[in-house]
């Protein structure tokens, strides 16, 4: 058995160290090795900020959509869910058939209004395609939001497919359904935005309508107006218009107006509009001012250039 002298001396040429000054270079080692393996923390770590008190861990979470708009959004869906249980059940075979008569009736125009081609041309060549946020589209207006609609009822791809669209100088529209003014099978919808008119029968099925049928809202989400339009039976050249669209509402008889002259730009030559003796802005534009027994009515003409 080797002495214990021995024994302690022989520790450092397991390492490959000189007997002699291997217990220094240990004691060396050891100082520089790494905190992590360290015995002691150090000063420094003990003077780190102390832990958050639970008060501070628990505090809560702002919710960015805890201000009502989650409860008014789910009021807004069981409203659609309601209205859409008494939808209006569109039976293919009526739309197929030709149109009925109708319960309504024009009275004599109050008034003529001839339209110069020159403004018929200066539409035919304006073009608001880049120019949406534009103040006076068309001459008739800006486009703004739909109003007095139901939330889940504002969808401007909703149609997308069933539209037709045209602008001034392009032709009248195509292949549409004729029939009197104030029958519903041949009524259509329409709207006037940055890009021009379009329209839409009706009674055309949706199953994202709460109706059942188009709706403005879902033809687009903005436009400067809309209304309703028909088609004459016997003169393709003339056609009817009125401006009861609660989502997009004329706002007075100067855009009326130009409304109907925007139509008379897209090829027609007469166009009878719904527009009463008074001004827009003395009363609501109800039912009566544009259906009934001897509506009144503003017819517009081209001019003839003498």
């Amino acid at each position: 058995m080797l002495p214990l002298t021995r024994i302690i001396r022989s520790r450092p040429a397991r390492h490959g160290l000189p007997p002699v000054i291997g217990p220094r270079l240990q004691r060396t080692l050891c100082a520089k090795q790494p905190r992590m393996v360290q015995r002691h923390r150090p000063s420094a770590e003990l003077s780190w900020p102390a832990p958050p008190t639970p008060s501070v861990l628990l505090k809560p979470v702002p919710d960015r959509f805890n201000d009502g708009t989650k409860d008014a959004l789910h009021e807004a869906r069981v409203s659609w869910a309601v209205a859409r249980r008494s939808r209006i059940q569109v039976d293919p075979q009526l739309l197929a058939q030709p149109p009925r008569a109708s319960d309504s009736s024009l009275a004599s125009p109050w008034r003529t209004v001839f339209v110069p081609r020159s403004a018929l041309r200066w539409l035919a060549e304006t073009d608001h395609t880049h120019e949406r946020s534009h103040g006076a589209l068309w001459r008739i207006g800006a486009n703004r939001p739909a109003l007095n609609s139901n939330p889940v009822d504002i969808d401007g791809l909703a149609m997308q497919y069933e539209l037709q669209s045209r602008r001034p100088g392009r032709g009248p529209f195509e292949g549409v359904v004729r029939g009197p003014y104030g029958e519903r099978y041949s009524k259509y919808l329409f709207v006037i935005d940055h890009l021009g008119m379009h329209i839409v029968r009706e009674m055309t099925p949706c199953d994202l309508s709460s109706r059942g049928i188009a709706l403005h809202s879902l033809m687009r989400e903005q436009a400067v107006v809309g209304g309703e339009i028909f088609f004459d039976m016997h003169d393709a050249g003339t056609v009817y218009i009125n401006f009861g669209s609660a989502r997009f509402p004329v706002s007075s008889n100067y855009q009326a107006e130009k409304v109907a002259e925007f139509v008379l730009a897209l090829g027609y030559s007469t166009v009878l509009a719904m527009i009463p003796e008074r001004e827009f802005r003395q009363g609501e534009y109800g039912l009566g001012d544009r259906y009934g027994k001897c509506v009144d009515n503003v017819r517009f003409r081209v001019a003839d250039e003498g």
